[in-house]
């Protein structure tokens, strides 16, 4: 199951996933659907809040771009001999006229943007995992009934083959093959039914709110989903393309405004206006401050700075490309393998309906003596092989 799944998440993204088999639920038992167990809040789910944090950081630092630098207030008062000082009260600011502010905010945005992708991404990654958990536990569980019907047949069939031999009327030694082969298929069911309890529990751990400890009784088994049809190529090509690459697409465009910004050597300069006070005796006289601070570009132009952000710049690009011919690749042989892999589980579900009937079938040609033991065991064997590879391909 989870192979078709794998291809299934990347070339079937326009199929609806909660194409389910239905079954009606007991008051013991509840039988839930594919898209139920997937549907969670993701406002509230910690394994989908905690994929949250770097998108709030980048929406927080894009509205910190937009905010003007703060006034710098000083004051200074010198005292002199006798009964004379000067106070000075000054205001400072760096004005942002030097467009270094529209750059760095538009490179914030395209930051927050990429991600808004990246989680996005990140979330789909989280709703694939849940499917995989999902798609785990439904395979363990008709593994489990496979082998649980194998085993009561087999063991039946041990215990008449028993039986007969202590009468005199069949081999012991056929008794005791019989016996190991029910003593292997119950340790494979033992082993089959370890395996869907701990796939249960990753699925209690994700949605413990369908395990109700007010129902401690009530058993929880999921609907094994029928396969969504194969989409068309024409279908795959109108679909958007992957979170991560328009995140990569996002961060060339950030990466382009970076550049520029390094480009600029001039800075703002910062304006001081205040007041003046000198104060001799009961005398005082006043004045007004004006000035302007600036740092001329002379010794560092930021040469250091443009190579580095043509350099990131570069290797964003780099990745973009490298991730646009990813997913256009990842995407033609997903299409391919889930067409070949959803033939090959329909062929397989034909081909072994009604398994436990050629199970009956071989044990009455043993009994009649048409067939021998031998034929019985691989009989046996070829009902759990084919079985078994039917429900990992579903």
């Amino acid at each position: 199951m989870r192979v078709l799944l794998a291809a299934l998440c990347v070339a079937v993204s326009v199929v609806d996933p909660a194409v389910n088999s239905t079954l009606a639920s007991s008051p013991d038992t509840l039988r839930i659907l594919e898209s139920e167990f997937i549907t969670v809040d993701r406002s509230a789910h910690p394994g989908f809040v905690q994929l949250e944090g770097d998108w709030v950081e980048a929406r927080a630092a894009a509205a910190q771009a937009r905010a003007f630098p703060n006034p710098r207030l000083e004051y200074l008062r010198e005292a002199y001999e006798g009964n004379r000082s000067t106070s000075t009260l000054l205001l400072n600011w760096v004005w942002p006229w030097d467009g270094r502010r529209g750059l760095r905010t538009a490179a914030a945005d395209q930051a927050a943007g990429a991600a808004a992708e990246r989680l996005s991404a990140e979330r789909l990654s989280a709703r694939t995992y849940l499917r995989e958990i999902y798609a785990e536990w439904a395979q363990q569980g008709e593994r489990g009934v496979l082998y649980a019907e194998v085993h009561d047949r087999i063991e039946r069939l041990a215990d008449q083959q028993r039986a007969r031999a202590a009468a005199g009327e069949a081999s012991r030694l056929d008794a005791r093959r019989l016996e190991l082969a029910s003593t292997e298929v119950g340790v494979q069911r033992a082993l089959a039914e370890a395996a869907r309890v701990s796939a249960e529990a990753r699925a209690a751990a994700w949605r413990p709110e369908l395990f109700e400890p007010g129902h401690p009784t009530r058993t929880v088994r999921p609907l094994r989903p029928t396969l969504p049809p194969t989409p068309s190529p024409t279908a795959l090509a109108e679909t958007s393309e992957p979170a991560l690459v328009r995140a990569a697409r996002r961060e060339v465009t950030r990466g382009e405004l970076e550049a520029r910004l390094a480009r600029r050597s001039w800075e703002s300069p910062e304006l001081t206006a205040g007041a003046v006070t000198d104060r001799a005796d009961d005398v005082s006289d006043g004045a007004v401050a004006l000035g302007v601070a600036w740092a001329l570009p002379i010794l560092d132009r930021g040469g250091a700075q443009r190579v580095a952000k043509g350099a990131s710049l570069h290797a964003t690009r780099a990745r973009l490309d490298r991730l646009e011919r990813d997913a256009e690749s990842a995407r033609a042989a997903a299409l391919v393998n889930y067409t070949t892999l959803r033939a090959a589980a329909e062929t397989a579900s034909s081909a072994t309906e009604g398994l436990l009937s050629t199970i009956e079938a071989a044990a009455e040609s043993y009994r009649f003596g048409e067939s021998s033991l031998t034929d019985l065991l691989g009989t046996l064997q070829l009902v759990l092989s084919s079985g078994t590879a039917a429900i990992e391909l579903r």
